[in-house]
């Protein structure tokens, strides 16, 4: 149940400065970083602590989150349309910001 999973791996944290990534130990609550050696996980949104008791963030609904811009995409060639369609999955699992419909 990916709900409930538990992983511990090394990771390495980078605050986002502008647009420089700084190398750190922890990140503040609040601030945005990047965890390099999770790239095998493809969830949306992690609850990520050095806690194994650590708890998910409860209580947010992404109900009102909507696009902020709409595209419509297409193939050039028709038959690469499932090519496509598979790529757009992947990039909405891996981007909380993409919704595919």
């Amino acid at each position: 149940d990916p709900n409930t999973m538990t992983q511990s791996r090394p990771v390495r944290l980078f605050l986002l400065m502008g647009s420089s990534f700084v190398l750190v130990d922890e990140v503040p609550a609040g601030h945005l970083c990047a965890v390099q050696n999770i790239e095998d996980a493809q969830y949306k949104t992690a609850t990520i602590c050095d806690s194994p008791n650590g708890m998910p963030l409860l209580g947010f609904s992404d109900s009102w989150i909507r696009p902020l811009v709409k595209v419509n995409v297409e193939t050039v060639d028709p038959a690469d349309t499932s090519i496509l369609e598979k790529g757009l999955v992947k990039l909405s699992l891996a981007d909380a910001a993409v919704e595919v419909t």
